[in-house]
């Protein structure tokens, strides 16, 4: 049960401080798309793109295309923009004023790279795994899955290294599993309600989109940024609870 109230948690701390949630992630989200749309595949209409149904889908599209590296570039600012304030909106009580929120260098600098070493260690481990299956042929069909699902579980546990990082603390690697050492089976609910979640807003979209194109890309951009504050919620709730001992009420 545990899982689900950081969850119900997460959910309520963006709906109860929406405006300030609008605030922050409005502009980061729209930077994503604007870039999406700007650098999409050469020939895509922009408003199929609704049918693309998931933002993963849109990146990969957009990847395919000659400005895949820059595109990596701007959806990695905007995400350690949004990140980054709402962690400090929520632990530290940092209102945001006006609609562009500020760019923090000196804890955005180390957000960034704090995340970079957590997306190191899947893609560097998904290669070994991806490597060691194609050499063993006739391997399970579930193996890299379940190996994805270990992976992503280490992740969790050591998540806690991001808002740490952007309130200027230091935290190892040692410390942030130590301090999620009770609440493996909060991440596993979690990671179970995210990709069940993932799946609705597939449907969801893809619906809309088949009624109309516009109405589908206008509801992607929207869940875009509320899935967008309710992750970056779930991370701020398990440092607050798992490092400072917060409550959940």
């Amino acid at each position: 049960m545990f899982g689900f109230h950081i969850i119900l948690h997460s959910l309520r701390m963006v709906w109860n401080n929406r405006q300030a949630a609008i605030r922050i992630g409005l502009l980061p989200v729209l930077v994503m798309v604007g870039s999406a749309v700007a650098l999409r595949t050469p020939g895509t209409p922009i408003l199929s793109m609704g049918h693309a149904r998931t933002l993963l889908e849109i990146m990969i599209n957009a990847i395919q295309s000659e400005n895949a590296f820059l595109l990596m570039l701007i959806w990695g600012f905007a995400s350690v923009w949004t990140f980054v304030n709402w962690h400090r909106f929520i632990l530290l009580s940092e209102y945001p004023k006006g609609w562009i929120p500020p760019i923090r260098q000196d804890v955005g600098i180390s957000y960034a790279m704090a995340a970079v070493k957590l997306i190191g260690i899947w893609v560097v481990t998904m290669f070994i795994a991806i490597f060691v299956l194609a050499i063993v042929a006739g391997g399970p069909a579930w193996s890299l899955l379940a190996i994805s699902s270990a992976v992503t579980f280490l992740i969790f546990r050591l998540s806690p290294i991001l808002p740490a990082a952007a309130l200027g603390v230091k935290m190892s690697a040692g410390d942030a599993l130590g301090a999620t050492a009770n609440a493996s089976g909060a991440i596993l609910v979690i990671m179970a309600a995210r990709y069940g979640v993932d799946r609705v807003v597939q449907a969801v979209v893809g619906g809309a989109a088949d009624v109309n194109e516009g109405l589908g890309l206008i509801l992607w951009v929207v869940l875009t940024l509320f899935l967008s504050l309710v992750n970056a919620s779930i991370l701020t709730t398990l440092y607050g609870y798992c490092v400072q001992g917060r409550s959940l009420g």
